[in-house]
């Protein structure tokens, strides 16, 4: 028996930006399924399909290029497309120069990209989940495969963040191990006739919720059993520096690389602490976000940023 094609994940091209540093990609239909029994009989009598809703999750460290692109509220890719490319594997070999016609892609004419959450820690790698949908020109399959072609994109490795400084209500927070930031996003998709895919892809609401985890057992003293108010919310993302610059593991503090979020109204409270024999307490810290008022953001993002 012969050994299957290999392929690996080159990237993925949207009409302005190329995301090289990509985890890990799930190009999915998203099939609903249609499945009927009839007389109380034991096995399906009839199976089909009621509808897809194509999309491609992706996760990604390549984090100030994928918040400058997605934002908060999602972003609309119809300049161009979007195309998903997996290079070919030589056997008893590397990998087929990117320029050879023996590639395969995936696009997407109609998408948009929104992006779910980011998760870092202390030392440890930001890394962002984004998900992109396609979606129904009314003829063309949302997500068109193609085979026999060249890749487009150059891979690059050059944007990698870990966990910088936290503070709340102007108090650096010390001690955090973990930090994840959720958008907790809705979707607004819709079709129409029973057409088989949607036709409408939006992002409905955010909901953000920053949850933290650390050694420190303090927040339980600053905030209390039933939370206090949020004024001054700030969370750095640091960026790692290439090849140790000048000595230095991360970029300057002073130099605007870094990744900065900012938030002035919500609710921090203590949910839980956790702890055993033999293991040291942690504390969790959950910070709900809300707007001021109906035209200004609940968070916002700088992407080059000092850390202040």
């Amino acid at each position: 028996m012969a050994t299957p094609t290999v392929h690996v994940l080159h990237g993925i091209q949207t009409p302005t930006q190329f995301y090289g540093q990509v985890e890990s990609s799930t190009p999915s239909p998203q099939l609903q399924e249609l499945l009927a029994t009839a007389g109380n009989y034991t096995q399906p009598l009839f199976l089909g399909v009621r509808g897809a809703q194509p999309q491609v999750s992706f996760r990604t460290p390549q984090l100030a290029t994928l918040l400058a692109e997605a934002g908060l509220f999602g972003a609309d890719l119809t300049a161009g497309n979007v195309d998903v490319y997996y290079r070919k594997a030589v056997n008893r070999g590397t990998l087929i120069a990117a320029a050879t016609t023996s590639h395969t892609r995936l696009r997407i004419a109609k998408a948009m990209m929104y992006l779910r959450q980011i998760s870092a820690g202390h030392q440890r790698e930001a890394i962002g989940d984004a998900t992109i949908l396609a979606t129904y020109d009314g003829t063309n399959a949302p997500i068109v495969p193609a085979g026999s072609l060249a890749l487009a994109g150059t891979a690059t490795s050059a944007e990698h963040f870990c966990l910088g400084p936290v503070s709340i209500n102007g108090s650096a927070i010390d001690g955090i191990d973990d930090c994840t930031i959720d958008l907790q996003p809705t979707l607004r998709t819709r079709g129409d006739a029973s057409q088989p895919y949607p036709t409408f892809n939006g992002v409905r609401s955010i909901a953000p919720v920053i949850t933290l985890r650390g050694a420190a057992l303090e927040p339980w003293v600053n905030y209390g059993l039933n939370g206090i108010a949020l004024s001054a919310l700030i969370v750095y993302l640091r960026k790692v520096n290439t090849d140790v610059g000048s000595g230095n593991m991360y970029v300057l503090d002073a130099t605007a690389q870094h990744i900065k979020f900012t938030a002035a109204n919500g609710i921090v409270h203590v949910p839980q602490a956790s702890g055993g024999d033999g293991s040291d307490a942690t504390t969790e810290v959950k910070i709900l976000l809300r707007s001021a008022d109906s035209s200004t953001a609940c968070m916002t993002v700088a992407t080059a940023s000092a850390i202040t």
